[in-house]
């Protein structure tokens, strides 16, 4: 299966390759060698061309690699090309990063033992086979560990993410109980003004009023199975609130300006909370994380849309900020409304987060 990979990884293989291929060709054709010139340039392609693709097929590529630096090295014991270390380096750099275990360590020392014995059949001297460990060795360990710090920084993204979508599912069910709760009191009360002539009625009402508490009893359910603590007994906020949120984070020395462009409309409890909590969330990484001194803070009502933008001139990007409760928090609420959202450095300095949010969807 081929492994995926951002296109500008994939360009700079690509040109690392290259070089190498470049400059193992020029040794080939301007060097001593005991082949032919064309069987040399073969054979120098075979292990610097494929590393092109080593994010995408690392298996085969440090396989490849190998196998054209023990051909090349027992067939021309004359030559020597200056890039089959690189190459050899980056081999095993691939199958440490890129490959699991125990398949990567597998492949790693088959390939190191591949490579002792084409140098043994050559009649190289002690310290070759100290230099091709040495070679060949930290290389796979650096990337053995690179790869097990990402996978443990995806571990600690899911789990962030997990714990904010708790978080949400907290919030939601407080306001769609809540809105249960109207639904059920309004229908009792029209349902007991009724004439005893409206019998049909009447049962109609009753029949809302039992399914809109069996759904409240579902979503105590529902959030027993994703509750990860205790919940705090508090009013959920909103967007009526945000001036105050903006003065909390004037005190801390940070000056704010905020815009609210078009007709600001109603929108329902939930996406006030998660507009809320976007701004919030950005806010608290202004003051926490970007040493900013000065951000922006815009609302724009369009047609059916909310538009939220934050941003600020800080010289530190927010990605500091703690798992579940920073960028992941914001991008978990806005994917459940079906949004658009992104963060990252402004060009000219500071850090932007922006989330499109779907008024009439959600509505």
């Amino acid at each position: 299966m081929m492994a995926k990979a951002p296109r500008h990884l994939l360009a700079l293989d690509a040109a690392l390759a290259g070089a190498l291929l470049l400059l193992g060709e020029l040794a080939q054709l301007t060097g001593e060698s005991a082949l032919p010139r064309w069987a040399g340039v073969a054979l120098t392609a075979v292990y610097t061309a494929p590393l092109a693709a080593r994010r995408l097929l690392p298996i085969p590529v440090s396989v490849a690699t190998v196998a054209g630096v023990v051909a090349l090295g027992l067939l021309d014991r004359l030559g020597y090309q200056p890039t089959i270390p690189l190459a050899m380096a980056l081999a095993a750099f691939t199958l440490g990063a890129h490959v699991r275990q125990p398949y990567s360590w597998i492949l790693a020392s088959g390939s190191l033992v591949v490579f002792w014995s084409s140098m043994l059949a050559s009649d190289v001297a002690a310290p070759d086979l100290v230099f091709a460990f040495l070679m060949y060795a930290p290389p796979y360990g650096f990337g053995v560990a690179l790869r097990a710090r990402g996978q443990r920084s995806a571990e600690q993204a899911e789990r962030a993410a997990a714990d904010e979508r708790a978080r949400i599912a907290r919030e939601l069910h407080d306001i769609v109980a809540h809105s249960l709760s109207v639904v059920t009191l309004q229908t009792q009360a029209v349902r007991r003004r009724l004439e005893p002539t409206h019998a049909s009625e009447a049962q109609t009402l009753h029949d809302v009023e039992r399914t809109a508490r069996d759904a409240m009893a579902e979503m105590r359910r529902l959030l027993g199975a994703v509750r990860t603590g205790p919940a705090p007994l508090v009013p959920q906020p909103g967007l009526a609130l945000l001036d105050t949120l903006l003065e909390e984070t004037r005190r801390t020395g940070v000056a704010i300006e905020s815009i609210v462009e078009g007709v600001v409309m109603p929108l329902n409890p939930g996406l006030d909370l998660t507009g809320y909590r976007i701004v919030q969330e950005a806010l608290t990484n202004v003051r926490r994380h970007a040493r900013a001194t000065h951000a922006g803070v815009s609302l724009r009502y369009g047609h059916g849309f909310l538009e939220i933008d934050v941003r600020d001139n800080g010289t530190q990007p927010a990605r500091h900020a703690r798992p579940g409760h920073g960028l992941i928090g914001m991008r978990e609420r806005v994917l459940l409304y079906g949004g658009e959202f992104t963060a990252g450095p402004e060009g000219a300095g500071g850090f932007r987060v922006r989330a499109v949010l779907p008024v009439e969807a959600a509505a």
